[in-house]
């Protein structure tokens, strides 16, 4: 909410910038001293997933599939609202958004995070391995952005 702090967000390059701008002078010596072997923590992996609330967080693979029955129509639509999402967040160059069909998602699945689509491509999907997560309308911003909350446990 702080323009500011969005507009800095834009030009950080490492974890410790990040954790200086969101927590203040002196956040990443802090964490050093709080970790001092070096151990991959939720706050250092950068963005993380969570498969089901209270589930543990694993890293991010940067990769997200829209996925829609047999074109890239719909899926498209879906990639469009959630790459303006993104935008909003400041995410947009940490995480690649691709539109694809049903059977290259089957394929592809464990390359993403999860994957957005329909209630009717989901039951298609089935068990690929990541989250599969509905989006009801693909053009709601809000729809979008709470799932990604939720995915990302943010």
């Amino acid at each position: 909410g702080k323009k500011d702090t969005r507009a800095k967000l834009d030009t950080v390059a490492t974890a410790d910038e990040l954790r200086e701008l969101l927590e203040g002078p002196g956040a990443a010596s802090k964490q050093a001293a709080a970790n001092p072997q070096g151990a991959p923590t939720a706050s250092t992996r950068g963005a993380s997933l969570s498969d089901a609330p209270g589930s543990n967080v694993v890293e991010s693979k940067g990769k997200v599939l829209t996925v829609c029955g047999n074109g890239l129509g719909t899926s498209l639509f879906l990639k469009n609202s959630l790459d303006e999402v993104l935008n909003d967040w400041g995410w947009a160059k940490l995480i690649n958004v691709e539109a694809t069909d049903t059977i290259s998602a089957k394929g592809r699945a464990k390359e993403a995070d999860f994957i957005l689509t329909s209630g009717e491509i989901a039951a298609t999907l089935g068990d690929v391995g990541v989250p599969v997560w509905v989006i009801k309308d693909f053009t709601s911003l809000s729809e979008i952005d709470a799932a990604l909350r939720e995915l990302y446990a943010v």
